[in-house]
């Protein structure tokens, strides 16, 4: 049950963040491609997700330790990523490396929020079972 309602929480996080408007609105993201690299990044954030839930079931102390990578992996992805759209964008050339790394930012952007929000519920729970 954990697993479902931790991936459900990532997946329903990724989706308010792209239909509220808050990728687009940091520029994150292009409209030609924001629908196509959310579902395939948001894929890939579910099967990462869940194979990491599953190891941390197996070692129940790198639960915190995971939550706290994927938090700093999403981190660097979001700067990464916006710092490439910057480039690209105010590039008087063609810049087609700085669209490459934008574009791929953006699917590791999605698949970081729905894995940090999975991790994050699922961490969330154990301690309050635990403390129950």
């Amino acid at each position: 049950m954990t697993l479902f309602l931790a991936l459900l929480g990532g997946v329903a996080a990724l989706a308010a963040l792209v239909s509220g408007g808050a990728m687009a609105a940091a520029g994150l993201v292009h409209p030609f491609w924001q629908m196509q690299a959310t579902l395939v990044g948001g894929g890939a954030g579910v099967i990462l997700a869940a194979a990491l839930l599953w190891l941390g079931r197996r070692r129940p102390g790198a639960g915190r330790a995971m939550a706290a990578g994927a938090g700093l992996s999403l981190a660097a992805a979001l700067w990464v990523t916006w710092r490439a759209a910057r480039i690209f964008i105010s590039s008087t050339e063609f810049e087609p490396m700085a669209g490459q790394v934008w574009f791929l930012g953006y699917h590791a952007v999605a698949a970081l929020v729905v894995l940090t929000v999975a991790m994050t519920i699922a961490q969330l729970r154990r301690d309050f079972v635990r403390r129950s």
